[in-house]
């Protein structure tokens, strides 16, 4: 009588590590797979991309980004109530050769959530700020002068918090 249920046990105790997979796309140099992984995580990877996969979505509504790319994880996903984090500021400094400051200075930040572009002038010091300005986005910011050009006019960034060291130096025009 035991051994009847003898492979009734071992395909019980054997099917949490079994995975079953099927290609559901392929275009150019990538191809997408759907992937079930029933027992214990594993990693995949190939050239620049790996994937690792959890049993029992450990990880499910979690996001990970790295360069242009960002996945969420888990059948589940989570979204936020609300906003997650403050707005922060974005500050620096305009410089003439010598390291003094340069006034009056045209700074003008783009991207974000924002339509239109924010503009700020550089004080006599050559100091300038923007503030609350939302977290979690990619902005461009850029300088202009009338008697200034700069050897890197603009800079780009994403913003996760505040950002107080952006410095551009002015080199007069010719």
């Amino acid at each position: 009588m035991r051994i009847k249920y003898f492979p009734l046990l071992a395909l019980c105790l054997l099917s949490p590590h079994l995975s079953v997979s099927g290609q559901i796309a392929s275009a150019g140099p990538y191809t997408l797979h759907q992937t079930v992984i029933a027992g214990g995580g594993s990693a995949s990877s190939g050239g620049d991309y790996t994937v690792e996969k959890t049993s029992g979505q450990a990880l499910a509504g979690t996001i990970s980004t790295g360069g242009a790319f960002s996945v969420q994880g888990g059948f589940w996903a989570f979204r936020p109530l609300g906003p997650t984090s403050a707005n922060a500021s974005i500050s620096g400094r305009v410089l003439r050769k010598g390291g003094a400051g340069l006034a009056k200075a045209t700074l003008t930040l783009y991207g974000g959530p924002f339509n239109s572009p924010h503009t700020a002038l550089s004080s006599s010091l050559g100091y300038f700020k923007f503030e609350n300005i939302p977290v979690g986005y990619f902005y461009i910011l850029s300088v202009h002068h009338r008697q200034y050009s700069f050897s890197q006019s603009t800079y780009e960034f994403s913003l996760f918090d505040e950002l107080s060291d952006i410095v551009f130096h002015a080199n007069v025009i010719p």
